[in-house]
């Protein structure tokens, strides 16, 4: 570069670019709603950089304005993408996810299947289920994570799916409050009911806890864990 006042714009959009991939590349990779469209803004501050080293290079743009834009920049990078990266990380405990599309995703980002919780999740939503429900939201602060899924599965599976859940069931029991909380969704109660985690913050505490079941009501099979 012919100005050196140029580098003082360069030299942190090249590293803005960067960090900014790898930024990104992290959010596809380990949230659970890929911020596709949002996620582009972790580029800002780098695209403004670069636009400052050029406009200074072709002489559009004094000193005073490139360190001026280019402090701007890095302020916008300091404060901003910190703002952002929170931002996403919690969107999920506010809007859960709903797309059953993520369902497999979301059981990777668990654990699946060394995590207890899931273990005894269906690896993958069998195909031709009908009426798919799905339903995840993250932690956050008091608030608990919870995995939902329910469908009807296609004909024939039902047994094999009954099978699984037979075999991983552990007895525990789960907390009273639960079972009144759902007691509308299943009417009478489940056809069949299976648990295959349950464990209290404190013996007899629930106030905080975890819990991982399965049951089935009318041929339709419901999978659900929360930790909170």
């Amino acid at each position: 570069m012919r100005h050196k006042v140029s580098w003082f714009a360069a030299v942190p959009a090249g590293i803005g670019w960067l960090g900014g991939i790898l930024l990104y590349a992290a959010m596809l990779l380990w949230l659970p709603e890929p911020p596709v469209l949002s996620g582009l803004l972790v580029f800002l501050p780098a695209a403004l950089l670069s636009a400052a080293a050029v406009l200074s290079e072709h002489g559009k743009l004094r000193t005073v304005g490139t360190a001026l834009l280019s402090l701007f920049s890095i302020g916008i990078a300091a404060v901003g993408i910190p703002a952002l990266l929170l931002f996403e990380s919690v969107r999920t405990a506010f809007v859960p996810v709903e797309n059953p599309a993520r369902y497999e995703r979301i059981l990777r980002l668990r654990g699946y299947p060394d995590d207890p919780l899931v273990a005894a999740f269906p690896p993958e939503i069998p195909a031709g289920a009908e009426e798919i429900t799905f339903r995840y939201r993250t932690p956050l602060l008091q608030g608990g994570e919870e995995l939902t899924l329910s469908f009807t599965p296609p004909p024939g599976m039902l047994e094999e799916l009954k099978a699984r859940c037979e075999a991983s069931d552990t007895g525990a029991l789960l907390p009273d409050w639960h079972l009144v909380a759902d007691s509308s969704e299943w009417g009478e109660g489940p056809d069949e009911l299976w648990c295959f985690a349950a464990e209290p913050y404190r013996p007899g505490d629930w106030n905080h806890g975890e819990y991982s079941a399965a049951w089935v009501k009318d041929g339709r099979i419901t999978f659900r864990m929360e930790d909170w």
